[in-house]
């Protein structure tokens, strides 16, 4: 059964901007060994259609306070991105511009308009 605003996110996209594509690198779960984190050692990496744009100075505010001064985009798709958890969950890792930038902020509107919007702040890794 397809969604029924999957459509409405697919032409929402192009009226924010120009679609391209970006890369995703989702790791798994990961876990603490004698108390130091051990990522997943088998991430998978997508391609997905997106918009990227710069983020406006008011949704800076959004950030977590140690990463308001980082360089960032917003990414609007029509799944969600996601960020990292307590539950031992890491952020989304996406790759757009020849940089990798760390998924920090979602908001998800797929069930609402059919797209979700994201901010990523670029990755020091």
């Amino acid at each position: 059964m397809s969604h029924p605003f999957g459509a409405l996110g697919a032409a929402i996209l192009p009226a924010l901007g120009a679609v391209g594509a970006i890369t995703v690198v989702r790791g798994g779960a990961g876990s603490y060994v004698n108390r130091v984190w051990v990522p997943d050692p088998a991430p998978v990496s997508t391609s997905t259609e997106a918009v990227v744009q710069p983020v406006r100075p008011r949704e800076l505010a959004q950030l977590p306070e140690g990463e308001r001064t980082e360089e960032a985009i917003s990414i609007f798709t029509l799944a969600a991105l996601r960020t990292s958890t307590p539950a031992n969950q890491e952020a989304d890792r996406v790759t757009w511009a020849g940089r990798t930038w760390r998924v920090v902020l979602v908001e998800d509107w797929t069930v609402q308009a059919g797209y979700a919007r994201a901010v990523a702040v670029r990755d020091g890794q």
